[in-house]
């Protein structure tokens, strides 16, 4: 499953329409605002697709989120509350970073984590 951000103004863009998972003030990290709008929604929408997976029949521990630049910070967001939501095995992130805040505890049973992204990339 590949869903696609909708289509919506960024303003780190001028305001321009393009697919978006949420809004990015800035490209700043020390000016990036965490829980940005339409980060909450972007992260539920995600957690209603597992469930909905869940309730077919396929067992959480055989889930694993992947995201590429917003879509990795949807992804972490997603995976990373499990009070919110159903447990996942695993997120991978590609060229992305944290979008939302963590949670204050994290359980035992946080799904693993791997991050990559190249070394030439000068926005992450």
């Amino acid at each position: 499953l590949f869903p696609t951000a909708p289509t919506q103004p960024v303003t780190v863009n001028g305001g321009m329409s393009m697919p978006s998972w949420f809004d990015i003030n800035s490209l700043e990290p020390e000016l990036f605002a965490l829980n940005p709008p339409g980060i909450a929604e972007s992260v539920e929408y995600v957690r209603s697709l597992v469930q909905e997976h869940i309730d077919a029949g396929i067992a959480p521990e055989r889930i694993i989120l992947a995201g590429f630049s917003q879509g990795g910070a949807v992804a972490l967001g997603a995976a990373l509350d499990d009070a919110a939501g159903p447990a996942v095995c695993g997120v991978l992130v590609l060229s992305s970073f944290l979008g939302c805040s963590l949670p204050p505890a994290m359980s035992t049973s946080a799904p693993a984590v791997h991050f990559f992204h190249g070394e030439a990339d000068p926005v992450v």
